[in-house]
């Protein structure tokens, strides 16, 4: 039932499967680094009340 094939395919899928996460890992890490720079370029400046 269980072949050396089939643990090929399994072993396989696993090694695709932990490099997606990876890399979704290190996307979001990225993403965060960029919003960060972001946030210390362009502050954030509350806007004044208007005055009727």
């Amino acid at each position: 039932m269980f072949t050396q094939q089939v643990f090929d395919t399994f072993w396989n899928a696993l090694v695709v499967t932990g490099q997606g996460m990876s890399g979704i890992f290190v996307f979001m890490g990225l993403f965060y680094v960029a919003i960060k720079v972001m946030d210390k370029i362009f502050p954030y400046k509350a806007e004044d009340e208007k005055k009727d």
